[in-house]
Parts: C-alpha cells; sequence; structure tokens
C-alpha cells in the first residue's frame, strides 16, 4: 500500500523536490523529444521539452 506524507511548512524540502532544468542543442523536434524520453526514465518524473530561439546574428 502506498503512503502519503504532507510537509509541515509551505515550503518544499529538498528532499522532497530538486529541480532545475537542462539546455540542450538539438537538430530538430524529433531529437529533442527522443532527449525527452531519455530524461523521463533517467529522472523517473515528469520532462517538459521547450524550444528556445537561437539567434545567428554575432555581435562584437
Amino acid at each position: 500500500m502506498a503512503r502519503c506524507s504532507s510537509p509541515t511548512g509551505p515550503y518544499t524540502e529538498t528532499k522532497e523536490h530538486i529541480g532545475g532544468f537542462w539546455v540542450l542543442e538539438a537538430a530538430d523536434l524529433d531529437e529533442a523529444l527522443a532527449w525527452g524520453r531519455k530524461a523521463v526514465v533517467a529522472c523517473r518524473a515528469p520532462v517538459e521539452v521547450r524550444a528556445f530561439f537561437r539567434s545567428n546574428i554575432v555581435t562584437g
């Protein structure tokens, strides 16, 4: 039987949640989604895949 617990305060404790993000460069959406599927297995948690805008403009 699964057990349920509730934190004692308004903030999540480290042992309950570790957040973060990865920025990966992928050739296309299919490759990005493939990495997302690998991350779901590795992290055993839901993963969100989003596109970032990449500018080809060089400054300096």
